[in-house]
């Protein structure tokens, strides 16, 4: 289609190319695209039948060593703590990961049922611990999420985790009941975890369509938790999502920070103050080890706050910038440093970055060099910079590198 496109602006007609990259076009004619494939990879089943039969096979002998490596972690797990599981969300998405690696693989032996096509007996029994296994792994997840929804409410990421650890339970019940002995039966040898599939398949499709709907989008449930939250008469200034509010959560974030502007608890009104007159404030941490370069010298007077530092330890320098006679601050983010300044209320504002201009040495300084080492001014660039139509064009002079034998 692009080359077509391409062929039609070679002509002066341009409309082509914008259909085909308007979004809309884009999700309907692969939707589109897709479904016609899945139908006639159905319908005309001998076009892939071999390569599917491979695919399947060498799929299939994978599955002994995920349902080892599932056994090992449930056996791990007690010993090591099932606190560590609810630590963060990390692990209980790895946990869903695993789990539906399990159900792929699980279904590439069973495939449709038919013994002579369901591998080995040895891999039938694999399976058929897998499906097992699938239980613990998937109660687990949905523990672990529950946990953290209970500590830190809802939000989107939160929201598709549960969900998804929902589905997965849903899949693993239906896997372990179809292990239960049971009179034979036209179909597959295991009929309920084929009518498992189909039923969880339609129950998560649906959830999806329900995800689309005002009252069930997972951006306004989690807004609506955060929100709640914020009642809590215990709540601690570190635990309000404050950059989220502030830019992600629309109107209702913006009028709840606004009313935690108010808040008797003074660390959690003057952070949400900042968060509403700084749309970067929060992807910073909070106020920690700050360090001012030479060692010993006092941070200026209302500089330390928080969402300043991304890591424990804030390296910074007092430095005349601009020659106005008062000192500004350099502080260090990596190889660079975020250079602020008084404003006229005085209050400390970021004015820009100093970094590291081009160079014929590639490897960069490290932070022991960047703290300890002398600042010395340079005298100012003797080329001028020049505006052409509103925008600001800066030379650069070109390195002549000298060459090194290696």
């Amino acid at each position: 289609m692009f080359l077509g496109a391409a062929l039609f602006n070679a002509i002066g007609i341009s409309f082509v190319e914008q259909i085909i990259e308007n979004k809309a076009f884009v999700f309907f004619a692969s939707s589109l695209v897709f479904a016609l494939g899945v139908e006639l990879t159905d319908v005309r089943d001998g076009l892939t039948q071999g390569i599917r039969t491979v695919a399947l096979t060498l799929l299939s002998w994978l599955l002994p060593v995920a349902v080892l490596l599932a056994a090992a972690f449930l056996i791990t797990l007690p010993f090591a703590g099932l606190s560590q599981l609810s630590s963060s969300l990390s692990p209980a998405g790895l946990m869903l990961a695993a789990s539906a690696g399990l159900i792929i693989l699980i279904n590439t032996v069973y495939q449709d049922g038919e013994q002579h096509l369901s591998g080995s007996p040895v891999l039938r029994m694999i399976m058929r611990v897998g499906c097992v296994l699938l239980l613990p792994m998937t109660a687990f997840a949905l523990w672990a999420v529950s946990v953290r929804i209970g500590q830190y409410g809802l939000t989107v990421e939160r929201i598709v985790a549960v969900v998804s650890a929902v589905i997965g339970l849903l899949y693993s019940l239906g896997y372990a009941a179809a292990q239960l002995p049971r009179r034979a039966r036209a179909g597959g040898w295991l009929p309920t975890l084929e009518l498992t599939n189909v039923v969880v398949g339609a129950i998560t499709a649906l959830t999806l369509v329900a995800f689309s709907t005002p009252w069930l989008n997972p951006v306004q449930l989690s807004i609506s938790s955060q929100i709640a939250r914020l009642k809590d008469p215990n709540l601690q200034a570190d635990d309000v999502p404050y950059y989220w509010l502030a830019n992600n959560a629309g109107p209702r974030g913006r009028a709840a920070l606004d009313s935690l502007a108010a808040s008797p608890n003074a660390a959690i009104a003057e952070r949400a103050k900042q968060a509403r007159e700084n749309s970067t404030f929060n992807r910073r941490g909070p106020a920690k080890g700050f360090i001012v370069f030479p060692e010993g010298t006092t941070p200026p007077e209302g500089f330390i706050r928080d969402g300043l530092c991304f890591v424990d330890t804030c390296p910074a320098r007092i430095v005349d910038f601009d020659n106005d006679g008062e000192g500004e601050v350099l502080l260090r983010h990596g190889p660079s440093f975020a250079v602020f300044k008084r404003d006229s209320s005085g209050q400390w504002a970021e004015i820009g970055t100093l970094e590291n201009a081009p160079s014929c040495k590639h490897s960069p300084l490290s932070g022991e060099e960047m703290d300890s080492s002398d600042l010395k001014p340079l005298p100012p660039k003797s080329v001028p910079s020049f505006e052409i139509a509103g925008k600001t064009f800066e030379f650069t002079a070109k390195l002549d590198c000298p060459i090194t034998e290696n």
